[in-house]
Order: structure tokens, then sequence, then C-alpha cells
């Protein structure tokens, strides 16, 4: 038997043992200076060890595990998305409010809290270990406008399955994406109920990245979607293929509602649905929809 068989086989044995060294083993490894040995990395994933590493990131202090794979993107190579986070910031003036559905570790929430102060944010993610990591990463970077909400949002409230993958937390979904994944119980909201427990008369942006759940949190925002008109970002993904509809079913629905869309890119070109859009090239993209109103006067480039 090889080596590496024989380790894995003893450190799943024995796993009461194996996780915590390995969790201190990698809470001190040089991550910046050295790669992962490729068994070091097979045991952390075969283990479901998640370790926090506080760093610097574009002017932010974020916990992330180095070595998963937005975690590794951070350090590697400053926050993710450039191209969405100018949208973020072109929509959102003074006194607007947000939804980040799918929040993950805080990214654009903490990005839209430094665009104004006078902005409200709300944060919303599911998973247990997530949810705590994004609240420190809030309450370390001192953004006092956002509000931090342990839900998933869907088409209905009440509870749900949360599939989630301990090896990497960015891709948990209420429906099982890969072999694997665990799950947990969770609280389930829909933005009209937020929006109604909130009190609030106003939302300028919805936000969602719900690894394949977007239509039903569409479909739970139908209210709010006719009166408070906010703009909307949504990420296309492979993963709705999953939950069995794709971006035309997306476009469709926004558009019955009046809705402009474009494709977020270097020149936000209006978005036009095909089937190969989602391959071995591109598994996600996110687009901007803009009511009626917005879209006439918009400055999206």
């Amino acid at each position: 038997m090889p080596a590496s068989s024989l380790l894995f086989r003893c450190a799943e044995a024995t796993p009461w043992i194996s996780r915590p060294l390995l969790h201190v083993a990698l809470s001190v490894f040089p991550y910046r200076q050295r790669k992962l040995h490729w068994t070091v990395a097979e045991l952390k994933e075969r283990l479901g060890v998640r370790v926090l590493r506080e760093m610097e990131v574009d002017g932010f202090l974020l916990s992330a595990d180095p070595f998963d794979g937005p975690g590794k993107s951070f350090w590697r190579e400053g926050l993710t998305e450039p191209e969405t986070r100018r949208v973020v910031a072109d929509i959102l003036k003074p006194g607007a409010v947000m939804f980040d559905v799918g929040a993950y570790v805080g990214q654009f929430s903490l990005v839209a809290s430094r665009v104004a102060p006078e902005i409200r944010i709300f944060a919303f993610e599911p998973t247990p270990q997530v949810f705590a990591q994004m609240q420190r990463n809030i309450r370390r970077n001192g953004c006092k406008n956002t509000t931090c909400i342990q839900a998933a949002l869907s088409d209905s409230p009440g509870t749900a399955k949360l599939f989630y993958y301990p090896q990497s937390h960015d891709q948990n979904s209420l429906k099982a994406l890969d072999p694997g994944a665990r799950s947990v119980e969770v609280r389930v909201e829909t933005v009209d109920s937020v929006i109604a427990q909130q009190r609030l008369n106003r939302l300028d942006l919805l936000k969602i990245d719900t690894e394949g759940n977007e239509l039903a949190v569409l479909r739970g925002a139908t209210t709010t979607l006719a009166t408070l008109r906010p703009r909307l970002i949504v990420e296309i993904s492979r993963h709705q293929r999953t939950y069995g509809y794709s971006g035309r079913e997306i476009a469709q629905l926004l558009q019955s509602k009046g809705y402009t869309i474009r494709r977020i890119g270097q020149t936000c070109e209006p978005y036009i649905f095909h089937e190969e859009e989602i391959g071995p090239r591109c598994s996600h993209f996110n687009i901007v929809a803009e009511p009626p109103v917005a879209s006439a006067t918009s400055g999206l480039r």
C-alpha cells in the first residue's frame, strides 16, 4: 500500500486526533511563501478541515481560508470580480439600501459599505461557519451600516436543508451540487418577507449569488420588484442547470417585469441568452438588470 494511502486511512480512522493536528499545522503554515504539498491538501479535503487566517486585501482585513478557491484568490490577486464591484459602486448613492444575498465572507458588503456612509446594507449568509466569518469581517472593518442576517433566501419562508462542502464553503446551496455534500437545517426568508420585517420603503440594489437558487430568490421578491423596483445583480452559473433551469428563465422573468438586462463586463452589453454561454471556458458571470425608469437614465457602460 502506498504511504499516502496509509496516511489517509489512518487519519480518517482517527479524526478526533487528525483534524485538530492538521488545523494547527495549517494555522501556522507560511502559505504565501510555500505551496501546500498535495498529500496535505488532499487530507484537508478528506477531513473537511477549514482554517481562518486574517489577511489584508485591498485595504480590508479579511478572515478567509487561504487554501480554498476564494481565499486563495484574495491573497494572490486581491478582491475578486472587479467589474461587478464597479457596477455596485455606480448604483449605490447616499441613502441607498442594498441586499447582499449569498454574501459569503462579505466581500461585496465591505465594498458597498465604503461607497457612502449613509447607505444601509443587509448581508445574508445561511452557512453557520461562513456567517460567523462574515460577521467577523464586517466587525473588524467597522462597517456599522451593515446588518448581518443568518438565513437563506428563496421563494417561501420557513426552514430547509442547506447542502455544504466542508473543504470549500463558496458553493453551498439548497440543493446538493456535487457528491459528498453534508447538510444542516437553516432559516429561510424571502426578499418580500425581509422587506416587511425591516419596514423598508426602498431597496436600491438586490445582489443575488446563491449557487443555483437565484430564480427562487427572484420569485420570492415579486412584491418588491413591482413596488420598490430595485436594480439587480444576479449570477448566471452552471449550478442553475442542477436546479433545472438556465439564464433564459431568469431573463424571461425579469423582462416580463419591464427590466432591461446587461451582461457585466468591460462594456456591459445587452444580455441575450444562448445555450453555450456556460461551459468549459465560463462557469459563471453576472448580469445587471434595471427597471424602466432607471435604464433610461443609467450611467452604466
